[in-house]
């Protein structure tokens, strides 16, 4: 996403190692922080899932009302009041910006909370589903919607778009209309692995790779057995 490029260098700069106040990841290896990244969003979505769909939880009402507020936002709009409290206030300190712009870090997991709100909406069962990568969801969306011609059908074109997509808030505008789509097809996927690509996609090299394993999976659906199973509830610690 050529255009991202100028968004992502100041916020970049803005966790970078040089930045004022406590030193954060941003200046890592790229792997290690989109790992870093995917950990700390699988565990906070984990916990979000595990309230709202158990009616005896203790936050099971606060967690209604979280996912609300992040439904009425953008995903690719962190300025909104509406999300902080959502993304500021659980994010560790070392994945927070310290300049004047979002981290990566920061747009990542904000876009990645918003989705799954929408995605979790009226949910019956668990949204997020670890080891569920992106591409491997749209395969099956795209196969749900049109068995012989889904490489080509409308999801196969909605999915092109998403990932060739210029500008950040395009790319999360498509991406959120897939994942609409999903929440009507029941069909899942990992927030943290999501995560780590909305992470990647922000640089030219990492949203390269990005395509690439989401065109590989998208035609490579895996068996249900190499995926935790949608009613296996996930045993992810807190960070």
């Amino acid at each position: 996403m050529p255009e991202i490029e100028e968004t992502i260098a100041t916020a970049a700069e803005a966790g970078g190692p040089h930045s004022s106040g406590a030193q954060t990841l941003e200046g890592a290896p790229p792997m290690w922080m989109a790992s870093r990244v995917e950990a700390h969003l699988g565990s906070r979505v984990n916990r979000l899932q595990n309230a709202l769909l158990d009616r005896g939880h203790r936050d099971h009402s606060a967690t209604i009302a979280t996912l609300a507020r992040l439904r009425r936002t953008h995903p690719g709009n962190v300025s909104d009041p509406a999300s902080w409290s959502a993304i500021f206030g659980d994010t560790p300190p070392d994945l927070v910006g310290r300049g004047e712009d979002p981290s990566r870090a920061e747009l990542a997991i904000h876009a990645a909370l918003v989705l799954f709100a929408g995605h979790a909406q009226s949910a019956d069962g668990p949204r997020h589903i670890r080891g569920r990568r992106l591409g491997h969801a749209i395969g099956d969306l795209a196969r749900a919607d049109d068995p012989e011609g889904y490489a080509d059908g409308a999801v196969a074109q909605r999915f092109r778009s998403f990932a060739a997509a210029t500008t950040w808030t395009s790319g999360v505008r498509h991406l959120r209309g897939l994942i609409s789509l999903m929440r009507s097809h029941r069909i899942g996927l990992d927030y943290g692995v999501l995560a780590a690509d909305l992470w990647r996609m922000q640089d030219p090299q990492g949203l390269r790779r990005a395509r690439l394993q989401w065109a590989r999976d998208f035609h490579h659906i895996p068996s249900r057995s190499t995926a935790e199973s949608p009613s296996t509830p996930s045993t992810e610690q807190e960070i």
